[in-house]
């Protein structure tokens, strides 16, 4: 009986139909229909499952039989390749484990079936190495074409194994739990664990004869990666690489979360509601050096890489976080970006994040929207674009130093110069000569053509000691009750890095101890607090190493608004008040 309920745009699925039980797949013009009721239990074919036979032989000889094979409870020791559509089916995850019974090659090979359509379904099966230690992570799970990595061994059709949906399955103590060596392009992961491998997925886009195959188009809903060395591993020279996301993922307690080598996205890398935790940075102690792949053409070699929660190299790539954890990124290679939208973004690791770092002056991290605790989010080409949330206990002015550690952070360069914003507050253009006072000591600067809205700005040298400040506006200004927001525009010439803060120069502060990341680099810098009122503040650099330095300054300003939402939408606007 047709499931006349289904439609042809279903092709390549399969459903169960209530009214017989049976799977039915739509293939664009007929159902074909697998069933249930005659499902293949590879232990009525001889497969013994104690850990200890070999049970290849009995499992192949079910494959022949049968479409849909059901492994019961127990271990199999299996190499078997499979070149058909086939179900395979455990009791659960720790229940039905299939192991490598010679370790040098995969449990589960799965070849070219020379067509593009879906093709075959793994669920409820565990996929363990022949031995599961810290110590001692060997073979192959499951992979596609071939274990072998290498021109010698590979077929010129083996780029075409593909579509293979994993449900409900869990992968541990493997060099390479599940292996795209060629390609091998559409496959799904529905709540599949990856724990205690050396690489939990890995990747790579045909780099040997053949056709042009990208490693892309792998998509992960919910599941967890926890305990590997680098849960998802993808080498991509491709030019073309992309579909690759995850969705509700959970990544946890790995060295390496994710590394992504790419030299051109068709589409971008997109991560979506991740739950991130204790992973690269975040986890150790010490940084860590991490010896990973990398491949030149298609001879593989080894790289050390200092471990990140994600690492993505290459060029002209982009990478975007919707919702979820961003956090301890190393954003390498050129043309690169990160796009985060809505995301929570922690970079101290008391709070479980680590440092957004950009290597190239072509790539950057753009924070938009961004929610929950934003802590020091400041960097070579990091910007936050607009602020969503705040935590509240980063929210106003008081005794608290380590919330004003959280107010600070670099927002993208403002590009337009306004009159009136709704706001109150002062501004200050640095197009004229100022001096610097009100403080430990005096400085006297001149004028220098190199603004950023103006094309004059101020530069002070001195030498600057530990325990010395100096006010930048030369007075205090004493708040009502509202929100503040204060932005300025930042170059260090040269000596080592100051600090800025808006304080009381005691312990009431809003932003206090800011550094710029980098020397000869305008920083646009913002905070933003709430004030009850009549706190009398300054605007001060201060804690230098007692060395000479030289500093520029353009545009700075400080505005309160009756609503924090009003002063969120000043900071996304980009704008500078001119009164």
């Amino acid at each position: 009986s047709r499931p006349t309920n289904l439609v042809a745009t279903d092709a390549g699925k399969l459903y169960i139909y209530a009214q017989t039980g049976n799977w039915h797949e739509w293939n664009g013009t007929n159902w074909k229909v697998y069933d249930t009721n005659d499902t293949t239990n590879v232990k009525d074919y001889g497969a013994i499952g104690d850990g200890i036979a070999n049970d290849s032989s009995a499992v192949i000889l079910a494959l022949n039989k049968g479409s849909l094979l059901t492994f019961p409870t127990g271990i199999y020791l299996l190499n078997i390749t499979i070149q058909k559509k086939v179900i395979l089916e455990g009791e659960g995850s720790k229940k039905s484990i299939i192991k490598p019974f010679n370790a040098n090659i995969a449990a589960i090979t799965y070849t070219d079936l020379g067509q593009w359509s879906y093709n075959s379904v793994v669920r409820n099966l565990g996929f363990e190495s022949k031995v599961v230690s810290q110590s001692s992570k060997i073979g192959v799970g499951f992979t596609f074409s071939q274990t072998d990595l290498t021109a010698t061994s590979k077929k010129i059709s083996d780029e075409y194994s593909n579509n293979v949906t994993f449900y409900n399955c869990l992968f541990q103590g493997f060099d390479k739990a599940v292996q795209f060596p060629f390609g091998n392009i559409g496959s799904t992961f529905y709540s599949c664990g990856f724990t205690g491998n050396k690489y939990g997925i890995y990747c790579l886009n045909n780099k040997f004869s053949g056709d042009i195959m990208q490693s892309g188009i792998k998509y992960f809903y919910g599941g967890q990666f926890d305990g590997n060395d680098c849960a998802l591993y993808f080498h991509d020279t491709s030019g073309i690489n992309g579909g690759i996301a995850l969705y509700d993922t959970i990544l946890e307690g790995n060295k390496i979360a994710v590394y992504i080598y790419s030299t051109g996205g068709f589409m971008p890398f997109t991560f979506n509601g991740l739950w991130v935790e204790d992973n690269g940075s975040v986890r150790l102690s010490n940084d860590l050096i991490f010896n990973i792949d990398s491949w030149n053409n298609n001879v593989k070699s080894t790289i050390d890489i200092q471990a990140k929660t994600f690492i993505f190299d290459g060029s002209n790539s982009t990478f975007v976080f919707n919702q979820g954890f961003i956090t301890d990124i190393s954003l390498l290679g050129e043309n690169n970006h990160v796009l985060s939208i809505g995301s929570r973004c922690d970079t101290m690791k008391e709070l479980g994040g680590g440092s957004l770092i950009v290597e190239k002056d072509s790539s950057d991290i753009v924070i938009e929207e961004a929610n929950g605790i934003l802590i020091k989010a400041i960097g070579k080409n990091v910007y936050l674009k607009s602020l969503n949330s705040i935590s509240n206990q980063y929210d106003k002015i008081g005794m608290n130093a380590t919330s004003s550690n959280g107010r600070y952070f670099q927002v993208s360069h403002r590009f337009n110069k306004v009159t009136n914003f709704g706001s109150s507050g002062i501004s200050i253009p640095c197009d004229t000569i100022n001096s610097l006072g009100s403080g430990s000591f005096s400085v006297v600067g001149i004028l220098v053509n190199d603004g950023t809205l103006y094309n004059k700005c101020s530069q002070f040298s001195a030498t600057w000691g530990s325990t010395s400040y100096t006010s930048l506006i030369g007075s205090t200004i004493t708040t009502i009750c509202g929100w503040y927001v204060l932005t300025v525009d930042l170059k260090q010439v040269n000596g080592s890095f100051l600090s800025f803060s808006m304080w009381n120069r005691d312990n009431v502060q809003m932003s206090y101890g800011y550094k710029l990341p980098e020397l000869n680099r305008w920083y646009t810098m913002a905070s933003m607090a709430f004030s009850e009122g009549n706190q009398s503040m300054y605007f001060d650099i201060h804690s230098g190493n007692n060395t000479p330095a030289t500093i520029r300054i353009s545009a700075l300003q400080l505005r309160r608004f009756d609503t924090q939402l009003e002063a969120k939408s000043f900071i996304s606007s980009g704008v500078y008040v001119e009164s």
